[in-house]
């Protein structure tokens, strides 16, 4: 699993977004809400190329951009690092991993870029001559990665009112969900890289991406939210966490448990 530092692409930022189709709600792949999509309107040709871009207030440093959810087949990534727009490309600049469908693009950057502007852009769908969608676009630094977790513990509440019915019965309005995660680190921080990685992620107030999945696909027999390629979760820390060595051996790793919770 991976960890992730804030989205500097939020457009709680301030900073201004603009798509060339269907510009009013080009601000939808920015608002990290991930129940509507920003999608192409009088674009359905594979011929016609779109771009949609976010220029930030100030200069952010990233090395990490995650697309989620988009039937564009053939995205590229411009970005303005201080001298105008230029390419990231595949054989210089990053290391690209897709879903399974294609879906979504995970950009590992060689570097740490400090970018004022993004511009995706894109022409070929995956069923061919659709309108253009993406639903997410993030950009931010990787905290760490580790690459065994003992024991992931996800719990999907609902928010619901509950009525009691003179029948007896009762009503349920479902007015939304969100996950907490149990993170349960068993004999981890074993090496100083990783060390440093839980001493950050117990120390870290803000919020944080959660990326559990990490490129996992092929070792998964069935694949289910919340461990999509796809699902990447803004969560913050909830209540305490405790580190102790594992069996109380000095020499080895730690045990450690972080709860996290899903934020907006």
């Amino acid at each position: 699993m991976r960890f992730f530092s804030t989205n500097y692409l939020y457009t709680g930022f301030g900073g201004s977004y603009l798509a060339s189709s269907n510009d009013e709600i080009s601000s939808l792949c920015f608002d990290e809400d991930d129940t509507y999509s920003w999608f192409s309107d009088g674009a359905a040709s594979d011929a016609t190329q779109i771009s949609v871009s976010r220029t930030l207030s100030s200069s952010a440093d990233i090395n990490r951009i995650f697309i989620k959810n988009t039937n564009i087949s053939d995205l590229s990534i411009k970005v303005d690092i201080g001298a105008g727009l230029v390419a990231l490309s595949a054989a210089t600049d990053f290391t690209l991993t897709q879903s399974a469908d294609g879906t979504s693009y995970f950009y590992e950057l060689d570097s740490t870029i400090s970018i004022d502007q993004i511009v995706i852009y894109g022409s070929t769908t995956i069923i061919a001559n659709s309108e253009k969608e993406i639903e997410q676009i993030l950009a931010f630094v990787e905290l760490g990665q580790i690459a065994a977790c003992a024991d992931v513990q996800p719990t999907k509440i609902k928010n619901q009112v509950i009525n009691k019915l003179l029948s007896g019965k009762v009503d349920i309005i479902n007015k939304g969900n969100y996950y907490s995660f149990k993170l349960k680190f068993k004999n981890h921080a074993t090496t100083a890289t990783e060390n440093t990685l839980l001493q950050t992620l117990r120390d870290t107030d803000d919020a944080i991406w959660l990326w559990i999945n990490d490129n996992e696909e092929a070792r998964q027999l069935f694949i289910q939210e919340p461990f999509q390629f796809k699902d990447i979760y803004k969560v913050a820390l909830q209540g305490n966490d405790d580190a102790a060595y594992a069996d109380n051996y000095w020499g080895g790793g730690f045990d450690v448990n972080l709860n996290y919770v899903e934020v907006a």
